[in-house]
């Protein structure tokens, strides 16, 4: 019974993340964004990844890629023509998601676990735990903090009022699938199933983590006409009104060069 509330929040989480990589992919085709190409990757390697768990049992290959996309999304689209730690991050998540792909060929481990650890794979485990919990950190809090950033950068400017949300969703949803990190060192090595209570409320919290990130970035992307008007009902149009959320960017990375990191 348990499982039923953990199993409906991933289903929450697979449609909005198909929904938001649709949309990304539509956008990226009608005006040709190509730095939105990672992040429509991550949007639809994500489902992809519970599909192939759900039908095959492995999701190995797919694991793979799905945070590697998003930091080539971070660098294309906050850091294209400006140093940053990109390189650093994506050689420690290459080296973590080769560990861990290799690691789960040698020993399938998944959360929860589907069979009984024996004393010699118990140190594997919590490898696989804590590799897990890296891929997190070399990537979402890169997320969190650079859209916080970009946010910070523009709170000022007369800029549409939902542009800012948007990133304001980004990066607070972006460190609270963070906290998963953590949560992941703490899963029980004795349960098989969401129905024992301990595993329960591990799983429990890293679902609602990862459904908070998915829906807040659902809201971001595709954010209905609505919802911009609300946000933008105390705007008043300036000269920057004109201006594509691209000229937009663009305007902020020259400030961003101004400034020192």
């Amino acid at each position: 019974m348990l499982d039923l509330i953990i199993n409906f929040l991933y289903a929450i989480f697979f449609g909005s993340q198909l929904i938001t990589g649709i949309f990304l992919l539509i956008r990226t085709i009608k005006i040709k964004q190509l730095n939105l190409i990672p992040l429509v990757l991550f949007f639809f390697l994500n489902p992809l990844e519970i599909v192939l768990i759900l039908f095959v049992g492995t999701s190995n290959i797919v694991n793979i890629f799905s945070n590697i996309s998003l930091l080539f999304f971070i660098k294309f689209t906050f850091f294209r023509d400006r140093k940053s730690s990109f390189m650093y991050l994506l050689v420690s998540l290459i080296i973590v998601k080769i560990l861990d792909f290799s690691l789960k060929l040698y020993i399938p481990f998944s959360i929860p676990l589907n069979f009984v650890v024996t004393s010699s794979e118990v140190p594997y485990f919590y490898l696989y735990l804590t590799l897990t919990s890296l891929s997190v950190l070399l990537s979402y809090p890169w997320l969190g903090l650079t859209a916080l950033k970009y946010y910070h950068l523009i709170k000022a400017r007369e800029i549409e009022l939902w542009v800012k949300v948007r990133y304001k969703l980004i990066g607070y949803s972006s460190l609270i699938i963070t906290i998963n990190a953590i949560l992941y060192l703490f899963m029980p090595i004795d349960t098989y199933d969401w129905e024992y209570l301990n595993s329960f409320i591990i799983g429990l919290l890293i679902t609602i983590n990862t459904t908070i990130f998915s829906i807040a970035n659902l809201f971001a992307w595709v954010m209905p006409k609505k919802l911009k008007n609300y946000f933008n009902r105390h705007y008043q149009a300036t000269v920057e009104e004109n201006l594509t959320e691209e000229e937009i960017m663009n305007k902020v990375r020259e400030d961003l060069d101004k400034k020192v990191e």
